[in-house]
């Protein structure tokens, strides 16, 4: 900030400070002064994009910037477009940033073919292949979604989220339970805090007619959270089709009771 002062024409400085204006802007809790830092980033950065209309660093920082301050997403993807086209291709930073912005604002699909792009260029880049796997998985593309999926536990093993949504896609899409079983107690035992989890578990026993199984699996969820509602309402299917009314009907009285108190 003090050198831009002196060299008021260099395009360097002025990407650096909207760069560290930026980081600054991200690290502020203070709304207002949040905004006044984006726009001073802004303000730099037009400036170096004016001295150097081919500075793809300033046009992707410029995006960046814009997007933090307004969330337009036009207007963000047109300036990491001018990033993409003012750099070396491919540009990993541009097409993953056109590949997120994309997916926040339901272009889902139009973001697969920019994350794989990106992928050329960065093979290994865990937080792009998990952004590709979520954008198959939300757009129904399941045996995709199961091929990426696997491809982040290749190299995180430990990462619960990846063994979630292959257990939602083999129970819900595929019809496969034992993997849906699998792959869903793996999740819980490297993230024993979710509750949806333990729900999914839970229904998969359920429609393997493993009630006793299913039941367990529902009262660990309430052990976390007691209000959970989708672990009670398996709770009272399981000792419904079980044959136990007495505890069906003890849980079915908890939901009342929780339907009444949100009510």
């Amino acid at each position: 900030m003090t050198d831009v002062e002196v060299s008021t024409e260099s395009a360097k400085i002025h990407t650096s400070c909207g760069g560290d204006l930026t980081k600054a802007a991200d690290q502020e809790t203070d709304s207002i002064k949040k905004k006044e830092l984006l726009n001073q980033s802004v303000t730099h950065l037009r400036k170096a994009i004016q001295i150097y209309p081919n500075h793809s660093n300033a046009w992707l920082m410029l995006g960046n910037a814009v997007y933090k301050l307004n969330h337009n997403p036009d207007e963000a993807l047109s300036m990491y477009e001018k990033a993409k086209a003012t750099h070396i291709p491919p540009y990993y930073d541009a097409l993953y940033d056109i590949g997120v912005v994309q997916m926040e604002s339901g272009k889902v699909a139009q973001s697969i073919p920019n994350f794989r792009e990106a992928l050329t260029a960065k093979p290994d880049a865990f937080e792009c292949k998990s952004n590709l796997a979520e954008a198959y998985y939300k757009t129904e593309a399941w045996d995709s979604a199961i091929v990426w999926y696997n491809n982040l536990l290749e190299q995180k093993p430990a990462d619960a989220n990846a063994y979630y949504k292959l257990g939602a896609i083999y129970g819900k899409q595929k019809g496969n339970l034992d993997q849906a079983i699998f792959n869903l107690e793996k999740a819980i035992s490297l993230n024993p805090k979710v509750e949806v989890y333990y729900e999914d578990l839970a229904v998969a026993y359920g429609f393997k007619g493993q009630f006793d199984k299913a039941i367990e699996t529902s009262q660990k969820c309430l052990a976390i959270n007691p209000k959970y509602i989708p672990a009670l309402k398996n709770l009272f299917v399981s000792y419904n089709l079980k044959g136990d009314k007495e505890n069906a009907m003890k849980y079915a009285g908890q939901l009342q009771m929780l339907e009444q108190q949100g009510r």
